[in-house]
């Protein structure tokens, strides 16, 4: 009883949102009061049901899908909570890439939170992962290795500027990683999420430096139709793509972000801030239709400041 306790007051807190359906915030609140009361009855059975609902709410979050996967954990259901944890690796990879860039952001994601988990269980965590593409996972984390170590090079160092993708070492790894993923994706597609493991994120950091370089317009025109059909058709999470999109559109178009997901912290006012977004009247709207609640909600939920224009 004791752990499903700590799972109720877990779930009070307020998190990152992930996924955005029909539904409203009051019915999904409502959820997550009737998941309390199963869970003080010792009714995993109910709490899990009702977490099938929940996950898949405009205010779900990758809190929501820790809990479930928790759940499932306590019920021995490997085959639910491998896919659960999963879910968790790919949502969180955005959340864990804002926190690291943005000083004074307080994420409630923590990478280390799927370390813990793979120690407390590694059976269920590896060895039922049955469908991983271990070649694939092999070969991009080799690729992000040495995509960050070629930018520490201290030849490529440059202290007057932000941006080092202009170093000749830099800009041979990125064509051959380019290269690379461009001829994975023409033969496969996007790969799999669920066969990609923790890689999931060497993936996105491959595809966060192809896109943001000066060399990135034309890497950028192949790849975001291409995403973005990952996200319409759920094998790519919509927080990477409004982020890869909004780092390109803000970074080497030099140009206001569409989705609001460049935070930077704001000395005057003390805290982070959304940065500057073009039409700001209308981002909602552009977040809706690649399954991304309202700004606001985001920056409640990261408790950070709106941008100006906001409304």
């Amino acid at each position: 009883m004791s752990h499903l306790r700590s799972l109720i007051f877990a779930s009070c807190a307020t998190f990152v949102p992930t996924v955005v359906h029909a539904q409203s915030v009051a019915y999904c609140q409502d959820l997550r009061h009737k998941v309390d009361s199963a869970l003080w009855g010792a009714d995993t059975s109910l709490a899990r049901q009702y977490y099938a609902e929940l996950i898949e709410c405009p205010s779900s979050s990758i809190h929501d899908l820790r809990i479930a996967f928790e759940l499932a954990l306590v019920q021995q259901d490997s085959a639910s909570a491998t896919d659960l944890f999963q879910r968790c690796i790919i949502q969180g990879w955005t959340i864990q890439w804002l926190a690291e860039q943005t000083p004074g952001l307080r994420p409630p994601y923590k990478q280390s939170w799927i370390a813990s988990m793979m120690d407390r269980y590694p059976t269920l965590l590896r060895d039922s992962f049955s469908v991983l593409d271990t070649a694939l996972m092999g070969e991009l984390d080799a690729m992000a290795k040495e995509d960050q170590e070629v930018r520490l090079e201290p030849a490529c160092q440059n202290p007057d500027e932000t941006r080092n993708d202009f170093c000749p070492a830099i800009q041979a790894v990125d064509s051959a990683h380019d290269l690379r993923l461009r001829a994975y994706i023409l033969r496969n597609g996007l790969p799999d999420p669920h066969k990609l493991g923790l890689s999931v994120g060497s993936f996105h950091l491959l595809l966060l430096h192809l896109t943001y370089t000066r060399a990135g317009v034309g890497a950028w025109k192949f790849y975001q139709p291409i995403l973005l059909k990952g996200v319409q058709e759920g094998t790519f999470p919509p927080g990477t793509y409004a982020m890869l999109f909004d780092v390109h559109q803000e970074l080497v178009l030099g140009q206001p972000t569409l989705y609001g997901m460049i935070i930077r912290y704001d000395e005057q006012a003390g805290r982070p801030r959304i940065q500057p977004i073009l039409d700001p009247k209308g981002v909602d709207q552009r977040r809706a239709a690649i399954n991304l609640p309202p700004l606001s909600h985001w920056a409640r939920e990261m408790d950070v400041l709106l941008p100006a224009g906001y409304p």
